[in-house]
């Protein structure tokens, strides 16, 4: 059964994040003024985004965190197959056991609640062979930018072979022996060689696989719009690395500094700028993003408010003021940026930009400073910030 969303005294308290005291106080006093207010539908509202205090409910950070779960039933109930896929034409019953072809001896599950508990520990056990090979091809495709199945969301016959079965089964077996612990997986694959390898290019390597699916060098990677975010946060120096709490919004005027992991997803309206860059549904699962090259994913960094902060930012701090010279300037970004000291080329174009932009703008400190505001920009427009090599 599914708790009623508006009935927040059904809805358990998560007790990792409370607000404080005067928060929860605010928080009160905001929720009344706005039942007061109330007019039409929002006075007897049938659904969540029916009501104004939804967003006191998401965002006011006095508001109680609730979890939105399901409760069993007090009687437990076997499932029906819906013939042809139609809730309104159940057909027989079907036993809530495990799945056949993976346990021929179908033990029953508990009769005590639906079963599941049981049905979890059936995936988890250590003796099922799908679950943590699955879940290793996943985590080894995030990291290398390919899957040792290409198919991540398909096991079955009509998915893809492995490319390095063994190496799959050697990290389903470490997984499930260290705990099923997440970072040791990612620890044993960031470690090796071949994680450690250049993405550069070996003429030689490119006539026998040119797929590169023998993994002879790595994979360039663009970075998703979540690590593009946590960068441009984190070398503006804004970056806010506080654990825990609500979710806020990504974008807009009051946009939050935390991290990305932390953003408000609406399901049912996708945010523009995270669906521009190929975010997945978050209605149905995904076994790998696509990887697109359009326009607006330019046109974000070109305009976005959010990014022309970071490039005021990173240009506002003492560090960056205090450098003596132009050329320490450019290097400045350029370490902050890629790692990396500017080439003579780069350093020579640059500083030609800075000093046509600041001519006839009597060289005034706005003018400079808003001068390597751009520099800054342009630089995290760039590939080479933006791709992983």
């Amino acid at each position: 059964q599914r708790i009623h969303p508006l009935d927040q005294k059904k809805q358990p308290l998560l007790t990792g994040h409370q607000p404080s005291a005067d928060q929860l106080a605010e928080f009160e006093k905001a929720l009344e003024l706005a039942k007061k207010n109330a007019t039409g539908k929002d006075k007897q509202p049938k659904t969540f985004r029916d009501t104004k205090n939804a967003s006191l409910l998401l965002f006011h950070p006095g508001a109680p965190v609730h979890g939105m779960v399901v409760r069993e039933n007090e009687k437990p109930t076997d499932p029906t197959i819906f013939l042809r896929g139609d809730p309104a034409n159940p057909g027989v019953a079907v036993p809530r056991r495990f799945l056949k072809i993976l346990d021929t001896q179908q033990p029953s599950f508990t009769a005590d609640n639906s079963g599941r508990l049981d049905l979890a520990n059936k995936i988890v056990n250590a003796e099922n062979p799908l679950t943590a090979r699955v879940f290793a091809n996943r985590v080894w495709g995030m990291l290398m930018g390919s899957h040792l199945v290409a198919t991540a969301s398909d096991f079955g016959l009509q998915g893809a072979r492995p490319s390095h079965p063994q190496v799959l089964d050697m990290l389903a077996h470490d997984f499930v022996s260290q705990g099923w612990s997440v970072k040791q997986l990612v620890r044993t694959i960031v470690l090796s060689q071949t994680y450690q390898q250049a993405s550069l290019h070996r003429s030689e390597m490119v006539k026998r696989d040119p797929t590169n699916q023998q993994l002879w060098r790595a994979n360039r990677k663009r970075l998703s719009i979540e690590a593009i975010r946590d960068s441009l946060l984190t070398i503006s120096g804004s970056l806010d690395r506080t654990i825990g709490g609500r979710a806020a919004m990504l974008w807009g005027e009051d946009y939050s500094r935390r991290r990305t992991l932390y953003g408000y997803i609406n399901r049912f309206n996708l945010d523009p700028t995270l669906r521009a860059f190929d975010f997945p549904a978050p209605m149905q699962t995904q076994g790998s993003r696509v990887e697109s090259i359009v326009a607006t994913q330019a046109l974000f960094t070109m305009n976005s408010p959010f990014v022309i902060d970071q490039a005021a930012a990173i240009t506002g701090t003492t560090t960056f003021r205090n450098n003596q010279s132009d050329l320490d300037r450019v290097n400045h970004l350029f370490q902050a940026l890629y790692q990396r000291a500017a080439s003579e080329q780069e350093s020579t174009r640059i500083l030609q930009f800075v000093k046509k932009q600041q001519q006839g703008a009597s060289e005034s400190p706005e003018a400079n400073r808003a001068a390597w505001q751009l520099v800054a920009q342009a630089l995290m427009m760039s590939n080479e910030f933006q791709y992983l090599d």
